[in-house]
């Protein structure tokens, strides 16, 4: 991979920077490669292309999330800020030295989650960096970070991977050759996703959401009802339920469109679509996509999803 390439013969000529902002969507690696490049920094024998070794002292130290050199800070409960107290910790951890080798690895996930308070209290850490001490943020949402936040980290991106290239990695973590493509259409493309949505037989549910939505624009169920099964898990609903309606747009305009997030369900959306106009459509994406940033806050699901499905019957 180019950036592993880049970062790693970075470190090599003493150069890493003092803070990286991980970015691209959910379900691409960003985390992965974070925590791959943490160990490789700890190792105390990596391999020619900068990995860890994964036998040596500072490596079973870190599987066992024991190593005195690594913090991870993230949300204390799903959905949940990072506090300005977590990120004061923080730079208290990065002012000492590192008690093995010559680095202490900082890793915030997701950072968006990062309240005002924490953030304005990350900058002044940013801002008087520790030699040594590496801060790895990681956001599918980099928008939400503080601009003065951003700028003070060297960004790296991490885009889609063409379909081509993420199926037969696919097909081998499923075991599969059949129906791995329609799983990755499923998540956006993100191939973990894909992988999570095959675990927790997501593809099953999503079938059900589905039935749920349709049943709701034809008039045979009620908002309520529905948003009741969308409370658990609301952002994966809600990310489904904003490509079902990326899709219906996508069909007003061309019934014979190509690019279609769910091609299996080309039909039953089409139908859907037929006596809305575009502006409407328009209108419950935008709806939709504000809900999901709504969720990284504190708000009530339930109120946000009834909301939005009220708009919608």
């Amino acid at each position: 991979m180019r950036q592993w390439r880049e970062l790693i013969a970075r470190h090599r000529a003493g150069r890493m920077p003092h803070a990286l902002l991980l970015t691209g969507p959910a379900g691409v690696g960003k985390r992965g490669f974070a925590e791959a490049l943490i160990a490789a920094l700890l190792c105390q024998s990596p391999d020619s292309e900068g990995r860890a070794c994964g036998v040596c002292r500072s490596c079973v130290l870190l599987a066992a999330g024991t190593h005195p050199d690594q913090l991870v800070v993230q949300p204390a409960e799903e959905g949940k800020r990072i506090t300005v107290d977590q990120v004061r910790a923080l730079s208290n951890y990065q002012a000492l030295k590192p008690e093995y080798g010559r680095h202490k690895l900082i890793l915030i996930d997701p950072a968006e989650q990062i309240n005002l308070n924490g953030a304005n209290a990350l900058l002044k850490t940013l801002e008087e960096p520790t030699e040594g001490t590496l801060l790895l943020l990681v956001s599918a949402h980099p928008a939400r970070l503080l601009p003065t936040v951003r700028s003070r980290c060297q960004r790296l991106v991490f885009p889609l991977p063409a379909s081509a290239e993420c199926l037969p990695w696919l097909e081998q973590a499923l075991g599969t050759t059949g129906g791995a493509d329609v799983l990755l259409a499923a998540a956006g493309g993100s191939p973990l996703a894909a992988v999570d949505l095959a675990a927790t037989d997501g593809m099953e549910r999503r079938e059900e959401r589905f039935a749920e939505f349709e049943a709701l624009l034809l008039g045979h169920s009620d908002p309520l009802t529905v948003a009741a099964g969308w409370v658990e898990r609301p952002a994966q609903h809600l990310t489904w339920l904003y490509g079902w309606t990326a899709d219906m747009i996508r069909l007003k305009c061309g019934p014979d469109h190509a690019l279609l997030t769910n091609p299996a369900l080309r039909v039953r959306l089409q139908g859907l679509a037929e006596p809305l106009d575009l502006t409407t459509l328009h209108d419950r994406l935008d709806r939709t996509q504000s809900a999901i940033r709504a969720l990284s806050g504190q708000v009530n699901a339930q109120l946000l999803i009834e909301d939005l499905l009220i708009a919608w019957a």
